[in-house]
């Protein structure tokens, strides 16, 4: 608004238009920046006011987080012991009639034709189910929770709010993008 009516007081000087129109456009200049400093002043002190919450956020923040935790890591261990029980229950490479099992499921999905050897190989399922088991064990909660925190917690980097100078380049082209 302060670059319109700079612009408008150097027309008015330009057309020479008569001084009563001059004084009232330099009056309403003085008026648009005495309108600038006042609102300057009110977003100063509105930002002091909510830096001063910034500990009381933080701590209520810390407090609700670190509930939110806990309960996760219940939730991942209980997760991670379900898992374990699956595999126990799936594994059929340690119980002695899996091969067995194995030739039954041959027969319900191919028949009596033939079949090639690659499907179900019976070498492959101890090794997929130590994979299974290697990567169930290797879930660390305690890693998850802190890359967490790091990341979308308590411990991530805070943007506190401050005071902006507007680019007013930026703003006449915002104006001219909108109208």
């Amino acid at each position: 608004m302060y670059v319109i009516f700079s612009n408008l007081h150097r027309f008015a000087i330009c057309v020479q238009l008569g001084r009563e129109q001059v004084k009232k456009l330099q009056d309403r200049l003085s008026k648009c920046k005495e309108d600038v400093q006042r609102t300057r002043e009110k977003y100063d002190t509105a930002l002091h006011e909510i830096t001063a919450y910034n500990p009381k956020y933080i701590e209520d923040m810390r407090e609700v987080f670190d509930k939110c935790q806990e309960m996760e890591a219940k939730r991942l261990k209980f997760f991670k012991d379900i898992m374990f029980v699956i595999h126990k229950c799936v594994n059929i490479s340690e119980k002695p009639a899996y091969v067995l099992f194995l030739f039954f499921i041959r027969f319900l999905i191919f028949g009596f034709q033939f079949f090639p050897d690659s499907y179900f190989s019976v070498s492959s399922l101890p090794q997929i189910y130590e994979e299974f088991l290697h990567t169930i064990t290797n879930a660390d909660q305690a890693k998850d929770l802190k890359w967490w925190s790091n990341n979308h917690g308590v411990n991530m980097a805070m943007n506190w709010p401050t005071f902006e100078v507007i680019n007013l380049v930026f703003l006449i082209f915002l104006s001219y993008l909108l109208f």
